[in-house]
């Protein structure tokens, strides 16, 4: 539970490395936990992850899922670096239409995550709470590593024990296979890499 609250937003595996707990051992803790009430938790992308009950503010509960969509982030970014933009000016920085903006904006002022305020007969958009925002972009960030460390460790090992086999004795219709996984596995970890990297 202290676990939980210090690192709010960890997943099922980075808890179990962490503090070194077996997943079925960690899973029924974190089951009496969470019918305790002590815990919540959340989808993101097919993984639960878990929030210290009480601890998680109700703008990172509501921006957590919008954190999945690009759109959401690239505003929420561009106005952690530029506070006070209108609505042309965030156009213009992230080259998007005018229909589609409006619509991402509106749903983040619903959301309360932004708020304007009018300077003639523009808007000037701001963010809510700030702190909190760039806390749970910070725990998303941690979040995205994670996720390229859980599948870059074995696709390396697939790939460095492919190559130690070609250096054995082999038939060579043995050899044809194992250069067939090593082919695969190069080609797989390439495409890996590229959607880890743009993922980040």
């Amino acid at each position: 539970l202290d676990y939980i609250s210090d690192n709010p937003g960890s997943h099922l595996r980075k808890i179990a490395r962490d503090l070194d707990i077996h997943l079925s051992t960690l899973r029924y803790h974190l089951d009496n936990l969470e019918k305790q009430g002590s815990i919540g938790c959340q989808k993101q992308n097919n993984l639960k992850v878990y929030f210290a009950s009480g601890k998680l503010k109700p703008i990172e509960k509501t921006l957590t899922p919008l954190l999945q969509q690009k759109r959401f982030r690239d505003i929420i970014l561009v106005l952690i670096d530029y506070p006070g933009l209108t609505f042309s000016q965030i156009v213009e920085k992230l080259s998007i239409g005018t229909s589609t903006a409006s619509k991402y904006i509106n749903t983040l002022e619903d959301q309360k995550i932004l708020f304007h305020e009018k300077s003639g007969r523009e808007k000037k958009y701001f963010l809510s709470d700030e702190k909190s925002v760039i806390e749970l972009l910070a725990t998303y960030k941690q979040f995205m590593e994670d996720m390229s460390y859980e599948i870059r460790v074995p696709m390396n090992t697939i790939v460095g024990i492919t190559s130690l086999l070609l250096d054995g004795n082999l038939t060579p219709e043995q050899r044809d296979f194992v250069e067939m996984i090593k082919v695969s596995g190069d080609a797989l970890m390439s495409i890996i890499n590229n959607i880890l990297d743009f993922t980040k």
